[in-house]
């Protein structure tokens, strides 16, 4: 190995620990393969692929979307005009924006009319072309030649993509994943050498892809795990558990509040809760599921008890932060009102911020799903299941009143937990039928505990934050008028065509005036607010 060699690849690691160049690091063989065999790949894939879906050409269009897509879609058959580049550009038919994909059919009936052959191959012709860049994409990141070569096959000759190739509709699918490779190869070559132009382009692809998609939303996260593996730009900390990350990073200060969601047998020390303290976390939420020690072992499979449960609230509690616990009634036992009791009290001994209850629903394929359909209390007869866990329950208990109850409960139960004073009248308070009373009662009291979940102190000092962002970004605009006066807007929202039907069947309005508008819609006035930025540093923002 030269000394050059040698040079290039001690300055392959920068200073934050990522690597500078992908060409030395993530594929090193990508570089050294024969390059006949690359080529003998390539072929191999095209031929193969042609060879197996060139049937298609011999299809007819299917009376399933396809219609609506081509045949009888009077945008994509008079062809390629200005009139249809517009409506391909602003229509959400079939419920999506996907200009890219009318395009491509309004194309491709300018070019092979209604003749469904030439429709089949350009799917095949993209689907060949993904195969391609799929190879060439996984041999860029990893230099693993075969191994890419065998993924590739498989993407192309895989009969999962059978549909998209075959069926005239699916042109979107063929479409988007040709565009989101390439966004995967364009990433590629802006890890390798960062540019502006080489950033822009990727955009500019991944653009076009969610302009044939919209599933293509998902794509930037594959890229962030690209950064993981196998371009390794990203590395995390190894070795470490959760806590022993925390307390690495514990003197850096977020300046928000923040929530987290944590298991009570993380907080089994009131160290690890003096942690979450300094790193500035204001609210926890932790299951507490039931107070009956046995069945939340046995039925719940919590494996934890309740006593691990109170040190963790203790802890939060030393700590002056606050707890959400999460709680679970209804439960397909001999005695749920009992049971139910007892998580009420367990939760009154937490003493939690605020005490959330749900009422079980008995999911298909679960285990307590499976023991309310053994007690004879559900017939799992999902498909006519409407009952939310919110709003009642689904299991038959046998008794109205303690339907009632339960439903009752679930609205009171943070309420009870909060006063315990109302403890000895639970019983009493849920076999009242004011359900519609009580559900006023936890939304009410559900807002006020939210929005005084932090300090009042602690919610100015985010506001502070977030002004202080505002203004700051506001400070560096060019521009010293922000928005200027604009004329109102005028919004007009149509009523369904039955609505309007029975507007015009009641004669009318009431004053006899705007009738068109009353029976065709509702027309809202907006006057906008006008933002003024005075001075050019420190700017003052006036809202008018």
């Amino acid at each position: 190995m030269t000394r050059k060699r040698k040079r290039s690849i001690k300055n392959t690691f920068g200073r934050n620990g990522h690597f500078n160049s992908l060409n030395e690091v993530a594929h090193p063989l990508a570089g050294e393969a024969n390059k006949t065999v690359k080529i003998v790949i390539c072929i191999f894939l095209v031929i193969a692929t042609f060879a197996v879906y060139s049937q298609v050409k011999d299809h007819e269009f299917l009376n399933y979307d396809d219609p609506g897509y081509v045949t009888e879609n009077l945008h994509v058959t008079t062809g390629l005009t200005r009139e249809n580049i517009n409506w391909a550009l602003t229509t959400s038919y079939f419920s999506s924006w996907q200009p890219m994909t009318w395009l491509s059919h309004i194309l491709d009936y300018q070019l092979y009319g209604s003749n469904p052959k030439g429709h089949h191959l350009t799917s095949l012709f993209f689907h060949i072309a993904n195969s391609l860049i799929l190879f060439v994409v996984l041999l860029r990141m990893t230099g693993a030649l075969w191994q890419s070569s065998f993924v590739a096959a498989m993407f192309a000759l895989h009969p999962l993509n059978v549909e998209s190739v075959a069926w005239v509709s699916e042109r979107k699918n063929v479409l988007s994943t040709l565009l989101w490779l390439l966004t995967m190869w364009s990433y590629i070559r802006y890890a390798e050498t960062p540019s502006i132009k080489r950033y822009g382009l990727m955009t500019l692809i991944f653009a076009l892809g969610l302009m044939s998609k919209p599933m293509l939303v998902t794509l930037p996260f594959i890229l962030l795990m690209m950064d993981y593996w196998p371009l390794r730009r990203l590395k995390f900390e190894q070795g470490q558990g959760s806590v022993e990350i925390i307390e690495k990073h514990e003197d850096k200060e977020v300046g928000l509040p923040i929530r987290v969601n944590l298991r009570a047998d993380l907080l089994s020390k009131e160290k690890y809760a003096e942690v979450l303290r300094k790193m500035g976390v204001k609210v926890v939420t932790m299951a507490a599921e039931c107070g009956n020690n046995e069945i939340a072992t046995k039925i719940l499979k919590r494996n934890m008890s309740n006593e691990a449960i109170l040190e963790a609230a203790r802890n939060l509690r030393k700590n002056k932060i606050k707890l959400i616990s999460q709680n679970l009634i209804g439960l397909p036992v001999d005695n749920p009102l009992e049971v139910d009791f007892e998580t009420l009290d367990f939760n009154i001994q937490i003493k939690p911020f605020f005490a959330w209850s749900s009422i079980l629903y008995p999911y298909p394929k679960t285990e307590i799903g499976q023991l309310a359909i053994d007690k004879g209390m559900f017939q799992a007869d999902y498909d006519n299941t409407q009952v939310s866990n919110k709003t009642g329950t689904s299991l038959d208990f046998g008794n109205e009143m303690l339907k009632r109850r339960l439903v009752n409960l679930h609205k009171l139960f943070p309420i009870i937990v909060q006063f315990p004073v109302l403890r000895p009248v639970t019983i009493f308070l849920i076999s009242l039928p004011l359900e519609k009373l009580y559900t006023w009662l936890f939304f009410a009291f559900y807002g006020i505990k939210m929005v005084f979940q932090t300090k009042f102190s602690t919610m100015v000092k985010t506001s502070g934050h977030y002004l202080k962002f505002f203004i700051k970004y506001v400070s560096r605009l060019e521009s010293r008028r922000l928005f200027t006066k604009t004329k109102p807007i005028k919004l007009f929202y149509p009523k369904p065509p039955s609505a309007t039907s029975e507007k015009k069947a009641g004669g009318g309005t009431q004053n006899g005036t705007n009738d068109e508008m009353a029976n065709t819609g509702i027309l809202i006035t907006v006057k906008p607010y006008q933002i003024t930025a005075v001075k050019n540093s420190k700017s003052r923002l006036t809202v008018s």
